[in-house]
Parts: C-alpha cells; sequence; structure tokens
C-alpha cells in the first residue's frame, strides 16, 4: 500500500515538474497566447477553463517533442 502511494505521488510530482518545465520554456520564448490568457478581464471562467485545458495539452505535446529531441 505504501508503495502505491509513493508511486501516485512520484508520478503526480514528476507531471508537475513537467508541467512547470514547459511553463518556463512558454515564457521564456514569450508565448503570447499563454500569458494574454491570464491577463483577459474579458473572459469568463467556463471559458478561462477551456482554454486552460487547451494550453495546458499544448504545453505537454511541446514538452514531450522537446523531450524526444534530446
Amino acid at each position: 500500500m505504501t508503495f502505491f502511494c509513493f508511486n501516485i505521488l512520484n508520478q503526480t510530482l514528476t507531471r508537475l515538474a513537467d508541467l512547470l518545465n514547459a511553463y518556463v520554456e512558454a515564457k521564456q520564448s514569450k508565448w503570447s497566447a499563454f500569458t494574454k490568457l491570464f491577463t483577459s478581464k474579458a473572459a469568463d471562467e467556463s471559458e478561462t477553463n477551456t482554454k486552460t485545458r487547451e494550453i495546458i495539452k499544448l504545453l505537454e505535446r511541446d514538452h514531450e517533442q522537446v523531450l524526444l529531441q534530446q
């Protein structure tokens, strides 16, 4: 049971680190779509959630491509 909990924690932390790395890479490349999402005052919550999910998918895909290139 303990191994199972540590495994889930490890996977979660790994996923979080991957997303954070992708976010940093996106910020360094000045990916304007990402910053516009969080600075836009006109977007309602559901639209923001949808856009956030789309951006996370893009970041994950981009991060996977970076990992494959290494």
